[in-house]
């Protein structure tokens, strides 16, 4: 068996089911109980292993939505309250990321990232001739295509 996982035990199972079933009736401190008892799992989620940090946004996001799944929880649908709680965990935090992310993209479209003519380009050194058989290459290359190539005045070609 692997070290990481824990066994299937059901008297904690129902001890879980119990105290989910007094949180959906209003008991606070159920709630709590339960909290404390999953801590573990709401950390191990919250933990970027990439930049190897804990997420405390996201911790206080997997908080809430394990006391929302929680309040509507049905024992008899699924049985096992750990395996339900996991699953909607997992779901949650690909949720959030999902919506951190997008917002995460928008801002980089503030940034001009359209490529820049490489023709004048100090680093790459070019004679007249070159530079000439390059852009009626690139000529070439347009209209096979069908787009326009303009040419500015600073080209020699008035």
């Amino acid at each position: 068996m692997n070290s990481k996982t824990t066994p299937y035990d059901e008297d904690r199972n129902q001890k879980h089911i119990r105290l989910a079933e007094a949180y959906q009736k209003g008991n606070a401190e159920a709630a709590g109980k339960l909290l404390t008892d999953f801590q573990p799992l709401l950390r191990k989620l919250a933990y970027d292993p990439i930049r190897q940090t804990f997420d405390e946004d996201l911790s206080q996001q997997l908080a809430l939505v394990f006391l929302e799944k929680t309040k509507v929880y049905d024992a008899e649908k699924l049985p096992i309250f750990a395996l339900y709680i996991k699953q909607q965990l997992k779901w949650g935090k690909i949720d959030w990321q999902r919506k951190e992310i997008t917002y995460a993209k928008a801002e980089c479209f503030d940034v001009d990232h359209s490529p820049k003519p490489v023709v004048n380009d100090p680093a790459i050194p070019m004679s007249e001739a070159e530079r000439a058989q390059l852009m009626a290459a690139t000529d070439n290359i347009n209209q096979r295509y069908g787009l326009k190539t303009i040419r500015l005045a600073a080209e020699g070609d008035e």
